[in-house]
Order: C-alpha cells, then sequence, then structure tokens
C-alpha cells in the first residue's frame, strides 16, 4: 500500500488498530503516548513525532519499506 500523507498513515494505524481489537486507550499505553497523542496520529496531525509514529506502527505489526518514486521515461533524473 502506498502511503502519501500523514492523514493516510493514521488511518492505516487506526483501521489496524480496529482490526486487531485494540482500543485506543490500550495501544496508547501499549506504545507510551497518551491517548489524545494516538488520536492526533490517527487524524493524520502532522505535528505528532516521528519516532513515536514508528514505534505505533511497530506495535500494531506493520512495517514501513521505502522505495524510490519511479522516474518516468523521458524525464531528467
Amino acid at each position: 500500500m502506498r502511503i502519501g500523507t500523514a492523514r493516510q498513515l493514521g488511518a492505516l494505524a487506526q483501521q489496524r488498530r480496529l482490526d486487531l481489537g485494540l482500543s485506543a486507550l490500550a495501544l496508547a499505553r501499549r506504545v507510551g503516548v497518551s491517548r489524545k497523542w494516538l488520536h492526533d496520529f490517527e487524524a493524520g496531525k502532522g505535528t505528532v513525532q516521528l519516532a513515536l509514529a514508528l514505534h505505533v506502527v511497530a506495535a500494531l505489526d506493520l512495517q514501513i519499506q521505502i522505495e524510490p518514486v519511479p522516474v518516468e521515461a523521458g524525464e531528467a533524473q
């Protein structure tokens, strides 16, 4: 799945949390953040700390893979 925005990442994390049957409070406690912070992350708020966001991703048994964007034919690099 391609994620291009903080909102998309937050929505994906929220859906995974729900799929796992975790409450926001349970996940927040597991990660060591406040429930409000988790809500802000799931809402796509751009001011959340990246390190904490990565902890949430890991706690949901997800991984992030970074790949270069393919260069379209004829575009200069």
